[in-house]
């Protein structure tokens, strides 16, 4: 038994239900996924714009490291910000070796290039991955802060990353990149030979 897809019982090809396929694939959904593009763009910049100007992003890193020293200490009553001890551990490897240093610099400039790409409509799918992965590690951190509202709408831009940027650039970047993943159009005029060749 074939499984390159999932079946039903009588042999059909399972397929997303209709509603699945209308939110996240439909072009006539494109301008609410637009909005939540856009707002959460605009709410990557106001977050990380300031950061570029701020020292302790951008010189040496010292918010970065006060945030973690905070976060890795361990309460004698209550339950720890960090809950997972192997992430604790992982924080606690990122101070000793004085990662804050390098890595506050580079997710505020990561956090801007998000900002813009999302208002933009650039490589949509794969922008709204990275920022889903930076406020990924901001819960396991113990901060939720505005990942509450930008995790989940992250996920919904990459589950609708084909119509979520069709108000944007990605409009003319998938038209040009996508047949390096996406089969060709068949040749209609291929198709009228075969057809005349096997009647």
């Amino acid at each position: 038994m074939s499984r390159n897809s999932v079946k039903t019982p009588d042999g059909a090809e399972v397929k997303n239900p209709a509603i699945v396929r209308f939110i996240f694939n439909d072009p006539r959904m494109a301008i609410f996924w637009t909005v939540i593009r856009v707002l959460a763009g605009l709410k990557f910049l106001q977050i990380a714009v300031p950061k570029l100007s701020n020292p302790g992003w951008m010189e040496g890193g010292a918010i970065v490291r006060g945030f973690w020293s905070a976060q890795v200490n361990v309460p004698e009553a209550g339950p720890p910000p960090i809950v997972y001890g192997w992430y604790r551990d992982f924080i606690q490897g990122l101070l000793d070796s004085g990662a804050y240093e390098w890595m506050a610099p580079m997710i505020a400039i990561a956090e801007v290039t998000i900002g813009v790409f999302l208002v933009l409509g650039v490589f949509v799918g794969f922008t709204a991955l990275a920022a889903a992965f930076l406020q990924w590690m901001y819960i396991m951190a113990g901060s939720a802060g505005n990942s509450g509202l930008l995790f989940p709408a992250m996920m919904g831009l990459i589950a609708a990353w084909k119509i979520a940027g069709i108000y944007g650039l990605d409009y003319f970047l998938m038209r040009r990149l996508s047949g390096l993943w996406s089969p060709s159009a068949p040749n209609p005029n291929e198709i009228m030979l075969q057809s005349q060749t096997n009647p």
